[in-house]
């Protein structure tokens, strides 16, 4: 027998009640006898992205941002038709049960059909007033049909997404603009009135079905995400593609074939922002995300999106929504795997330098890059008061369940990047201490500063750096590892740099901290093991631990990843000092203190 699903009453009432409270209407309240004055942009440059485009005059830069509203529109048009066919096929379940629940649904569905009438009104408007030839490619009935077509789950899933993301194009890049078109602003606020609401019923309605599934059945709806945000990147391309032709045919025919390629890529980045990646970005989604699914499923879902990453970079300033990435590649990186694997290796080396440090109590420490708390754990064990810091979102939750079976209740972990600790004060700690962790990060120069701001004065930041081109065993293996990956990316700034002391100085110095304040020492950690020897640990490294993963992986593509296996096994029991079938392999790193 299924078990019911509660329904929230409250907080569908509270949808019920915001949608009587705003309800609108098309003549009355939004077009009031109005016409579109196409002497004004239709959306702003922060979502448009025209203002990247120094080739283009005023004028032109006008009609483009006018074309992107235009399509704006029409995408809101297409995607509440399959929105509203779900929200129906949803309310069955509430027929015989909660009616305010019921009445939520369909309040939710009026509404639906209402702004689709809405842009179609608007289609025929902005129409009257443009020159023809535009083509808006996708038919609604057929994008409705092919998305009902996959699971509910995955269906509510992308519905959340694009809900919130009208929400904050609104507030944060409409709303504030005073230079657009009056009418299309007004659009767009009782667009936002209403959505609001359906994004609260969207996230209700999607965690109940969440509880419904199994876990397969959880697992193939994430693949239903997946093709979805696919079929929706395969709609944005075409139709970039499309205004862009329009574009040109109208307004610029003779556009050199360097600008040409320029101005598509401009508004393909600009559409895979404004209808993807702004909406996965949203903290509200990936927060109910992550609640429903597992580390491994997000995984997959970062590697589906990362291809649209270089077409949408927001750092060009396209909006100033939430600036920072969808997919951090340092982030994937360290999730790819699991390093708690690993640093079952550490262990013992972690204990004996935190031992090292003589900490006395009482004391704030942070462990910056802390995977599940290699250092952090015995830190806490002496009386410290531990935050640990770490990029990958499953080691953080490993380093919880180990300070909660430990009953370290002074140790707790959380997310974040080294680059911006963003939420913690200046002069918050007395230690900050971070093992081959920070050392990872991509912007060194932001790490050390960071490690400054957020360390009390008087305070210590001790850091643990891999050394390059030491004859020990990582930086060995790092070595090896290199030739059989393709080389980095332009301006890729090495790790290992921060085990070479001109730059850690230079660093630290950039921060604030003079010479003087810093001393270097080289040091010995050992990876310990009395069970496990070499082999074990080679497959470990092969299996979890993500830069050598990337390694294998492109070593398979060249059919070279037995020879790749072979040298590192080679290397590890070259390094093992254990005299029985265990593991003791030592390796040099620079140790860093620095006295603030």
């Amino acid at each position: 027998m299924t078990t019911p699903i509660p329904v929230q009453t409250e907080q569908y009432a509270e949808c019920v009640g915001a949608s009587k409270r705003v309800r609108w209407d098309i003549d009355r309240d939004v077009i009031r006898g109005r016409e579109f004055d196409t002497s004004h942009k239709f959306l702003p440059d922060s979502i448009s992205g025209v203002d990247q485009l120094g080739f283009l005059s005023e004028d032109e830069a006008l009609f483009l941002s006018q074309i992107q509203g235009r399509t704006y529109a029409n995408i809101f048009g297409l995607v509440e038709r399959f929105i509203n066919c779900k929200v129906l096929e949803l309310s069955k379940f509430h027929w015989t049960g909660d009616q305010i629940a019921l009445e939520a649904l369909v309040r939710f569905s009026d509404e639906e059909l209402k702004h689709q009438e809405l842009f179609r009104r608007i289609e025929r408007m902005i129409a009257s007033k443009m020159p023809p030839g535009y083509n808006f490619l996708p038919e609604p009935n057929a994008v409705a049909a092919a998305v009902l077509s996959k699971s509910t789950w995955a269906v509510l899933g992308v519905t959340l997404m694009i809900e919130l993301f009208t929400q904050t194009h609104y507030l944060k890049s409409i709303q504030p603009d005073s230079q657009l078109s009056p009418l299309f602003k007004d659009v767009f606020l009782y667009h936002w009135k209403e959505e609001s609401q359906h994004a609260r019923i969207d996230e209700l309605e999607w965690v109940r079905e969440n509880a419904r599934l199994s876990a397969e059945q959880r697992d193939q709806a994430v693949d239903d995400m997946i093709a979805l945000v696919g079929a929706v990147d395969g709609i944005v391309c075409a139709q970039a593609a499309a205004d862009v032709r329009y574009f040109l045919t109208v307004k610029v025919p003779n556009l050199s074939e360097q600008n040409r390629q320029r101005l598509h890529d401009r508004v393909l980045r600009a559409y895979r922002w404004q209808y993807i990646l702004s909406g996965v970005e949203e903290r509200r989604f990936q927060k109910v995300l992550s609640a429903v699914i597992t580390g491994e499923q997000m995984r997959r879902i970062e590697v589906a999106l990362a291809p649209l990453i270089p077409s949408a970079d927001p750092a060009d300033n396209l909006a100033d929504v939430n600036q920072t990435n969808v997919i951090n590649p340092n982030k994937a990186l360290w999730e790819k795997g699991d390093f708690t694997a690993i640093a079952a290796f550490m262990r013992e080396s972690g204990e004996t330098l935190v031992e090292s440090l003589r900490v006395k109590p009482p004391i704030r420490a942070l462990d910056l890059g802390c995977g599940d708390g290699t250092t952090a754990v015995p830190l806490a064990r002496l009386g410290a008061e531990v935050t640990g810091i770490d990029i990958a979102r499953n080691l953080v939750a490993a380093g919880n369940k180990r300070a909660a079976e430990q009953g370290l209740r002074r140790l707790k972990f959380q997310e974040g990047d080294a680059c911006n600790l963003e939420g913690i004060d200046d002069h918050t700690f007395d230690l900050t201490v971070s093992v081959f962790g920070a050392m990872f990060a991509s912007k060194p120069y932001d790490v050390a500063r960071e490690m400054v701001r957020v360390t009390k004065p008087g305070g210590r930041i001790v850091m643990g750096n891999w050394i390059p081109n030491d004859p020990s065993f990582v930086s060995q293996l790092l070595k090896i590892s290199s030739l059989f990956t393709p080389p980095p990316p332009e301006g890729f700034i090495s790790p290992m740099l921060w085990g070479v002391e001109s730059h850690v100085i230079e660093r630290f110095g950039q921060a604030g901290v003079p010479p003087e304040k810093i001393s270097m020492a080289k040091d010995t950690y050992y990876f310990v093991s009395a069970s496990k020897g070499p082999a074990d640990f080679i497959g470990l490294f092969r299996r979890f631990y993500g830069p050598t993963m990337n390694a294998f992986e492109a070593a398979k593509q060249s059919g070279r990843a037995e020879e790749f296996h072979s040298e590192l096994l080679g290397l590890a029991k070259a390094h093992n000092k254990s005299t029985n079938d265990g593991t003791l392999i030592p390796a040099t790193f620079l140790r860093v203190t620095v006295s603030l």
